[in-house]
């Protein structure tokens, strides 16, 4: 680092201008490294998601080393799940342990900088919403939808119900004409039959909770009309 003190200023007059001078001292020295990233106090996280930290810094005239930490522990390479590429740390599939504090230290041979931040798994029980009941008349393909929210992200099921006797049919692939995203949570169901009709569920999961919604999808026959041939 260059620091400049002003050590004089002279102002000298003439018979007809002004002559301005002044010196400078240059001084060149060592200083310590700053951290100029800026870390948020928390850093919250979806389980499976990754999170790439980065710790940038001033220049200094002299070689600096990055060091990261978890709990006052330091951190290495660990094969996929933990990375440590120059001034950067990558950690893969997080899951509930990769919870703690998280520190860079930037050093050099005068001294050290140091940033935290604290990561946190979200939290939240699942919510659901689904499509408004639905009339259709055999033979049309149909999209039931299920949208939900939650973290850890919810395992959505879909299920008919029988209010006859109480049964409760899943409809995970159970046949050709059925077919669960479990992405996107849509059930399909193609080339619908009367049987089709029903209340349908669709049940999101988590490992905070459950939440359930309904619709009911009425299947309707589609008559012909027939024109009477004339005698």
């Amino acid at each position: 680092m260059i620091k400049e003190y002003n050590l004089c200023h002279v102002r000298i007059r003439n018979t007809e201008t002004f002559i301005n001078a002044s010196a400078k001292l240059i001084v060149r020295g060592k200083v310590v490294p700053i951290i100029t990233t800026i870390f948020p106090f928390i850093h919250n996280v979806d389980l499976q998601d990754q999170v790439n930290f980065t710790c940038n810094g001033t220049r200094t005239s002299t070689d600096v080393n990055v060091t990261w930490y978890k709990n006052s522990v330091r951190l290495t390479n660990q094969s996929s799940k933990i990375q440590l590429i120059e001034n950067q740390l990558m950690i893969n599939d997080i899951d509930w342990n990769d919870q703690g504090m998280y520190q860079c230290f930037l050093t050099n041979d005068v001294g050290e900088d140091t940033r935290s931040t604290w990561l946190k798994i979200k939290s939240e029980l699942p919510t659901v919403s689904v499509s408004k009941d639905l009339i259709v008349f055999n033979g049309t393909d149909v999209n039931l939808t299920c949208n939900v929210n939650g973290s850890p992200w919810p395992k959505i099921t879909w299920f008919k119900l029988n209010l006859n006797d109480d049964e409760r049919i899943l409809l995970n692939n159970i046949n050709r004409r059925f077919h669960v995203d479990h992405r996107t949570g849509v059930l399909s169901i193609s080339n619908t039959i009367q049987n089709d009709s029903g209340l349908y569920e669709c049940l999101a999961q988590n490992s905070l909770g459950s939440a359930n919604a309904h619709t009911t999808l009425l299947v309707r026959r589609m008559y012909r009309k027939t024109k009477k041939k004339k005698t």
